[in-house]
């Protein structure tokens, strides 16, 4: 007996031909069970009939009709096809095709032979027991299927805890990848929690233990492929509100990361439209690795990924960065490199950094400056360093805690100012306690007792009462210029607010730091006084003192090299800094307050109109549209003109025979010329004072109403009554077999419906809400629409729309009736009914007027004088 655990390689290829030769050897043996059967079916859609037959029975045929057996492909009365038994293998199923030029007949010589019919019939009764669920393999395949159900549960699970950790920014894996142990991370956690409460989950970790399963979906691959695929799905959504917006503004910063690699980050600013309402938000894209740090290096970088996301660098409407020399330079800077390639990529450096470099330029402009921040950082240092001297600390001081300085965030010092500003007396008695302390290191002693006589020292003191005030009033700018509901004004007073305050502190702010320091000094019981250097001696007369003299001399040294010094400092770098928000305050200042907009004449409003549409011009595109009169009436007479110069080259059979004053499309033009320049020239007032409506855009104007409105509105008018016409005639021819009262009332209630969706659609289309520029203003706010203003969109849209439609309810079945039921009208009678139409409009509307009144409230620049017609006195007030 052999020793192998395993069979060898040589019993193995044995075993191998053994099975290859008992399969080719049963080839074909299920062949004798079957045979053609040439009898008629009596299925239609059966091509093949297979009858089962014993083995060793033979059905009794003749020889030689078995030869010229045909076999009925179609066992209907027509026989369609028969084809020999020696035809009916596919040669294009079997030996496939070369000749692919008659590739059509051999095509059809499959589809006409045995092997297609029977197989296309085993494919449909295999589709109908899969359909059915009666296939062999049915149980096979519930359980597929229940288990494709258990496993989509348990994705949903873990794509849940994907995106729990990810959102709070959470790590996945810890040193051990093993459920149920201590150190296997945020992920695996996750999991076993859900598995206490969750029947899918509890399963699926039970399976995992026991080995019933080897693809449990948890490990570090399949954890990094999810993160993937949601933060790929997240781009795709930001990239799609991105490029419907289409517009959009870049921010960038770079920070290095833990393993000193340079990364930039990218945001895009943009407004959101995909939920209806307007909304302008921030979206982070990711981190992009960065090795060139310069500007051509992180322009560079830029560009790459606007293209990788399918942005266009073109549709940049503004940059922000901070204020390094790599981002902000003026000549090799990423904002002038962008510049160069899109002049519309207005460049807005960081407020609130612009902000904290102006402290940095402060702090460093003056040698006290420094050492002043210096002993600050060094008693924190001291304290902090020991929690046993931290305990003498917050025994001496319970209030206000020492914090140490920020080194990027200088506003934020106020915080380590204050501690030192408010418990000077307290704190000095502590560093006196720590320099006398017996169980103090030698080191920390001296260090004491260096702080304290630096606390002794009225400069210091009077030096920290003015960094208090400086960093109090910069740190609550700081705060608001951070708030999410910041804007460019807002910002700019803040800032002009900033400027002001140094210039006013400049001037009285020494004094009351003086005052205040003095009292400090007082309440300390220290001398308050400025360090005198010791000076030559000179001869003085017997009545002369010097003791003031000097006094006032170090003052003023203090004052003029130092307090304004920084004050000056402050003031130069504001104005320095913030010059872009200038710049912006320049382009757009008129629509930041709806005052100044409401306050600027025709001239002044054209001139920042003009501005701002030349600042987002680029190579012949501009973003404003900047229509002038005689564009305008130019476009009018573009769609005009159309309507008269097609019959007379298309002339239709019908008119073909007639005069050319006799011809349809003559007297319908002058139909629609006269009702539609009656409506333009008496009708347009009403918009004005009963819908509150107004025209917004620049045109040569005829009784206050635009030169183009009458040239649009004939193109208009006249579109929407052919339209008229042949629906009413179609719905005439389809209900002349009704009665006529019915007949009546069928088209009455389709002018009815016409007139209104007609009007609704083009108010709609009028007030097209993608076209208007909505700015946050003060007090509310305010739209900006292209072409025409209404008081209430709302309101317009739903009874405003009801009274456009009477134009309508009138004018199209009074057109319908020209040259209708043979009777040819005169150009009179074409002027006269169209006459007729406009009175009874402007009778319909006027008792709108006067009965209902304008639908919003109307200002009084647009109400009509006239209370009332003449024939309505009681509306006039007569008896």
């Amino acid at each position: 007996m052999s020793s192998r655990r395993y069979p060898s390689g040589s019993e193995k290829r044995k075993r191998k031909k053994r099975v290859d030769d008992l399969i080719d050897s049963q080839r074909g043996a299920i062949d004798k069970f079957f045979k053609s059967n040439a009898s008629a079916s009596t299925n239609p859609n059966d091509a093949f009939a297979l009858a089962i037959v014993p083995v060793g029975t033979e059905e009794p045929t003749n020889e030689n009709s078995r030869e010229e057996e045909h076999v009925d492909i179609n066992a209907d009365d027509n026989n369609i096809l028969k084809s020999s038994t020696s035809n009916s293998l596919s040669s294009l199923a079997h030996n496939g095709c070369r000749n692919w030029r008659n590739i059509s007949t051999k095509l059809r010589e499959h589809e006409n032979s045995v092997e297609h019919f029977q197989n296309m019939n085993k494919w449909n009764e295999l589709r109908t027991r899969m359909q059915k669920e009666e296939t062999i393999d049915k149980d096979l395949q519930k359980q597929i299927n229940k288990e494709k159900e258990r496993l989509r549960q348990v994705l949903l699970r873990i794509i849940a805890i994907v995106k729990f950790l990810g959102k709070h920014n959470l790590a996945f894996r810890g040193s051990i990848e093993q459920l149920y142990s201590d150190s296997n991370g945020n992920f695996l956690a996750c999991v076993e929690m859900i598995a206490e409460f969750d029947l899918v989950m509890q399963d699926h970790l039970r399976r995992i233990q026991n080995k019933e399963i080897h693809y449990h979906y948890l490990s570090p691959k399949i954890q990094n492929e999810l993160i993937v695929l949601l933060s790929s799905n997240i781009t795709r959504s930001i990239i799609k509100i991105v490029k419907e917006a289409k517009y959009f503004s870049v921010i960038l910063d770079c920070t290095p990361d833990i393993s000193h690699q340079e990364q930039m980050t990218l945001l895009v600013r943009c407004v959101n439209l995909s939920n209806g309402k307007i909304n302008i938000e921030e979206y982070f894209l990711g981190f992009l690795n960065v090795d060139d740090t310069s500007g051509l290096g992180l322009f560079s970088v830029l560009l790459d990924s606007m293209k990788s996301l399918g942005l266009n660098i073109n549709d940049i409407r503004g940059q922000g960065y901070d204020n390094g020399s790599n981002m902000k330079g003026k000549h090799q800077g990423v904002q002038k490199r962008l510049l160069d390639i899109n002049p519309r990529a207005l460049y807005m450096p960081c407020a609130c950094h612009s902000l904290n470099l102006t402290l940095c330029d402060m702090a460093k402009s003056c040698g006290k400056a420094v050492s002043f921040f210096g002993i600050v950082q060094r008693i924190y240092v001291l304290f902090a360093g020991s929690t046993k001297r931290w305990n003498v600390l917050c025994k001496h001081v319970p209030i206000f805690t020492l914090k140490s300085l920020s080194n990027t965030r200088w506003e934020s010092r106020i915080s380590s100012i204050i501690a030192i500003r408010y418990q000077a007396k307290e704190l000095r008695s502590t560093l006196f306690e720590l320099s006398h302390a017996s169980d103090i290191e030698p080191k920390d002693k001296s260090d004491a007792k260096s702080l304290f006589d630096a606390l002794d020292n009225f400069e210091f003191l009077l030096g920290m009462v003015i960094w208090h005030d400086i960093l109090y009033s910069v740190n609550k700018v700081s705060k608001k210029l951070q708030s999410p509901d910041m804007c460019i004004d807002s910002a700019l007073n803040q800032i002009q607010g900033m400027v002001q305050y140094f210039e006013a502190y400049r001037n009285e702010g020494f004094p009351s730091s003086l005052i205040i320091s003095k009292g400090i000094a007082d309440e300390m019981g220290l001398e308050a006084s400025f360090p005198v250097k010791r000076s030559a001696l000179r001869k003085k007369q017997f009545d002369e003192s010097n003791d003031q003299e000097e006094i006032l001399e170090t003052e003023r040294v203090f004052k003029v090299k130092y307090f304004l010094v920084v004050v000056d400092m402050a003031i130069t770098s504001l104005k320095t800094r913030f010059e872009e928000l200038m710049v912006f305050k320049d382009i757009f200042g008129f629509l930041l307050i709806s005052t100044i907009l409401k306050s600027l004449n025709d001239t002044e409003l054209e001139e920042c109109c003009t501005k701002l549409g030349n600042t987002f011009s680029h190579n012949g595109s501009s973003d404003v549209e900047r229509f002038t009169e005689l564009e305008y009436l130019i476009l009018g007479l573009v769609s005009t003109v159309p309507a008269f110069v097609i019959p007379l080259f298309l002339v239709g059979k019908a008119d073909s025979v007639r005069n050319f004053k006799d011809r349809y499309w003559v007297k319908a033009n002058i139909w629609i010329i006269i009702f539609s320049y009656v409506g333009n020239y008496f009708w347009t007032h009403y918009f004005f004072t009963v819908l509150g409506a107004s025209y917004t855009f620049p045109s040569w104007r005829m009784n206050n109403v635009p030169h183009t409105t009458f040239l649009l509105t004939h193109a208009c008018f006249l579109f929407y009554h052919m339209a008229s016409n042949m629906t009413l005639r179609r719905l005439r021819h389809s209900t002349a077999h009704l009665p006529q009262s019915i007949c009546w009332l069928f088209e009455a209630a389709w002018i009815l419906a016409l007139s209104y969706f007609i009007a609704y659609l083009e108010t709609l289309a009028i007030a097209n809400f993608i076209g208007h520029l909505k700015i946050i203003v003060d007090i509310d706010m305010l739209d900006l629409f292209p072409y025409y203003e209404f008081v209430d969109r709302d309101i317009m849209y739903k009874v405003g729309s009801l009274f456009y439609a009477i134009y309508f309810i009138v004018s199209f079945p009074m057109f319908s009736r020209i040259d209708e039921k043979d009777e040819k009208w005169s150009l009179s009678r074409v002027a006269v009914d169209s006459l007729g139409a406009a009175m009874l409009v402007t009778i319909i509307l006027d008792l709108w007027r006067i009965f209902l009144g304008p639908i919003v409230p109307v200002p009084e620049s647009r109400q009509c004088g006239q209370p009332g017609l003449a024939w309505f006195q009681a509306q006039n007030g007569s008896t």
